[in-house]
């Protein structure tokens, strides 16, 4: 029986995490910077008009720039398939260029669409005007002839959770027709912004959770002497950080900055939880950890309450901050004391006494440096306190997205 329900623990943990895992591809879309004003508010009417009026969410930009001693019809060649290849990507729903662009040309009484290179792809002699005036200027390339604009103009119905994928594709794209190091390329836009951005919250959060994993596993065995009591501080954190990933990627469908923020609090919130639980264990045994429930139970209320206080702040992502972090409270305070209990018992972890345990019968060091020093301390707290508050004038807003 008890065999059965390790395995069983085990199973669901697998399962969880990969229908996480396939619940965050499916549900995540790239983060959208305007969402963290209210919808209401003018600037972001402003915007979404502007991006309804021109499309450009919808739209990517792919500056090349010629590398030093390539030939213009050795470059044309390579624009020509590169266009092509993109036209073969899904959702795609046309490509303006230089290849594609034409300009208006007198003919007699009447006018004629032509296009700016002829058969062999050199530019026409009459279109250089053009593409130097106001209305083509930079459009399609610039007055030197070095730099050249790719529009990529997506379907309305474009599924924005593709884009990380997409923008892989036109990576590769890009890549395969450089071999020769004919350019050098950029993309821009609102898309590629926002993928980037997604994409560099995600990389964040994997290169800090292996830190935070190695540094629960080594401070629990330190102070409990158990690698049982650090896989499973370990599995009740991974619960509460699962649970509150899951939770953000079913309100908002996307990660923030402030959303990742929360996952952090709750890693400290349910290793709060958990340090109070096993210390009341090797302390007094089950009983002291009857005892611990209800102090660490006001504890997560007051927690909660307080963070529940952004829920009326105005600003979305401060106020989406707070709820992912009440949630993360609660099933970090109820797997902590409804589910390791259990989790306990069925793979018959060891508590290690506190008297075995020569580490923490000694007294603190920082204890015996602070006890003779407490007017001093006192008072540096409260110089610092002014310090602070007198800097705060010094502040400046950061605006910048790209600057952070």
């Amino acid at each position: 029986m008890v065999w059965f329900a390790r395995v069983s623990v085990i199973l669901l943990s697998v399962l969880a995490i990969v229908f996480s895992a396939y619940f965050l591809r499916e549900q995540v879309k790239p983060y959208r910077l305007i969402t963290a004003i209210s919808s209401d508010h003018p600037l972001r009417k402003n915007y979404e008009t502007f991006v309804h009026d021109y499309d450009d969410e919808n739209k990517l930009y792919i500056s090349l720039r010629i590398q030093e001693g390539t030939a213009w019809l050795e470059l044309i060649h390579a624009l020509k398939k590169i266009r092509a290849d993109l036209l073969t990507i899904r959702f795609v729903d046309d490509v303006h260029d230089l290849i594609s662009a034409q300009y208006p040309k007198a003919i007699g009484p009447h006018f004629k669409l032509e296009s700016f290179l002829d058969d062999d792809g050199q530019l026409r002699p009459e279109s250089a005007g053009y593409l130097d005036n106001q209305l083509f200027q930079g459009m399609y390339v610039n007055y030197a002839r070095n730099a050249f604009l790719i529009t990529v103009v997506f379907k309305p119905n474009f599924d924005r959770q593709l884009s990380k994928n997409i923008l892989t594709e036109i990576y590769r794209i890009l890549d395969l027709h450089n071999k020769k190091s004919l350019y050098h390329y950029h993309l821009l836009g609102d898309l590629y912004q926002q993928t980037q951005f997604q994409l560099e919250i995600q990389k964040s959060n994997l290169r800090v959770l292996p830190v935070f994993i190695i540094i629960i596993l080594l401070s629990f065995y330190f102070f409990f002497r158990s690698w049982g009591v650090s896989a499973a501080a370990l599995f009740i954190i991974g619960m509460a950080y699962l649970g509150t990933v899951l939770f953000i990627a079913w309100w908002e469908k996307s990660l923030s900055p402030l959303a990742s923020m929360s996952l952090f609090f709750v890693f400290v919130i349910a290793t709060s939880d958990l340090v109070h639980y096993f210390t009341a264990l090797q302390r007094s045994g089950e009983t002291g950890a009857a005892k611990v429930f209800w102090p660490c139970f006001m504890t997560s209320l007051t927690t909660f309450v307080g963070l529940a206080s952004l829920l009326f702040s105005e600003i979305v992502p401060v106020r989406n901050f707070g709820l992912y972090c009440c949630c993360g409270t609660v099933v970090a305070f109820l797997s902590t004391f409804y589910f390791l209990p259990t989790l306990i018992q069925i793979f018959k972890i060891r508590i290690i006494p506190l008297k075995s345990n020569r580490y923490l019968v000694q007294p603190h060091l920082l204890f015996k440096y602070i006890k003779p020093r407490k007017a001093k301390i006192v008072g540096a707290y409260f110089i610092l306190g002014i310090l602070s508050i007198a800097s705060l004038s010094r502040l400046t807003f950061q605006d910048s997205f790209l600057e952070v």
